[in-house]
């Protein structure tokens, strides 16, 4: 009997120093964690401090010293501090021309040439980018004109459906009308598709739906086209679906202090269980 209490009182002890060490250890990497992540922290700061040393001496100016719509008349006036402009008119064009100068020649422009139209208002942009890297944005509305009413579409309705067949109705922002070509809707994220039913002034109108299957986490752009046989007009509805995230808390790494109890705990049930066992094993031979 001795000589199992004996036993016992070593294993304990080394088990505690199992423990110690294991502690230690743990401390260490936690100390070796905390000395990179401050030797990662100087390190951005420092590069930080050299790119704000380089472009203290490089050009802020990021204006516009010319902005154009070829063919058309910008409202209000150009100005190069004012940044939202309309045309006089509105367009049955399918494309347009923009023309820019910078007030400074170093400066990067983007958002000119070319540039396609969607039926109904397009918000176009313009982005000056600055020998600093700072930005401006110039934006202009656009509206092109519907030559075939008929191809508007009535109704659209949405609803969401996930992988076992359940449904719900989906809300558009703003609410549907003929005249407006652009939404956006929120889903929840258990939604893998979106059936779409729509109706269409003419009932002779083709009507196609593309990215309303196979939806993932945060933005999906569904297109709902209208178009005629015999014609190359068409006019495209779109709508922006936002599928909220489905990643879950437990993936979410636990805090140095949270592993450190786990570990403690794991440790003592461990004592616990050998002192059974040594237990039961004395009694037996009793």
């Amino acid at each position: 009997m001795k000589k199992s209490k004996i036993k016992v009182v070593i294993s304990l002890m080394v088990l505690l120093v199992i423990m110690i060490t294991m502690n230690k250890s743990y401390a260490g990497m936690a100390d070796l964690t905390d000395e990179m992540s401050d030797t990662l922290a100087n390190e951005q700061l420092t590069n930080q401090q050299k790119a704000e040393s380089e472009n203290a001496n490089k050009s802020s100016n990021n204006y516009l010293s010319s902005l154009e719509v070829e063919g058309y008349r910008l409202l209000p006036e150009f100005d190069k501090q004012i940044q939202e402009y309309t045309l006089d008119s509105d367009t049955d064009e399918d494309n347009v021309t923009i023309k820019a100068t910078a007030d400074d020649e170093r400066a990067n422009i983007t958002g000119t040439g070319n540039i396609k139209l969607q039926t109904g208002e397009n918000n176009l942009r313009v982005d000056v980018s600055a020998e600093n890297g700072t930005v401006r944005t110039y934006f202009i509305k656009i509206t092109r004109k519907i030559q075939d009413e008929t191809l508007r579409l009535s109704s659209i309705k949405l609803n969401a459906v996930d992988q076992n067949g359940n449904n719900d109705v989906v809300e558009l922002s703003p609410s549907f009308s003929e005249n407006v070509f652009s939404y956006t809707a929120k889903i929840y994220n258990g939604a893998s598709k979106i059936d779409v039913d729509t109706s269409c002034l003419n009932e002779n109108a083709k009507i196609t739906v593309e990215g309303n299957e196979n939806l993932k986490d945060g933005k999906n752009t569904i297109i709902i086209t209208v178009s005629k046989e015999g014609k190359t007009e068409t006019v495209s509805y779109k709508i922006d679906v936002i599928r909220e995230s489905s990643r879950e808390t437990s993936n979410i790494p636990a805090d140095k202090k949270d592993n450190k109890t786990a570990i403690w705990v794991i440790m003592v049930l461990a004592v616990i269980v050998i002192f059974m066992l040594l237990t039961r094993k004395k009694n037996r031979k009793h």
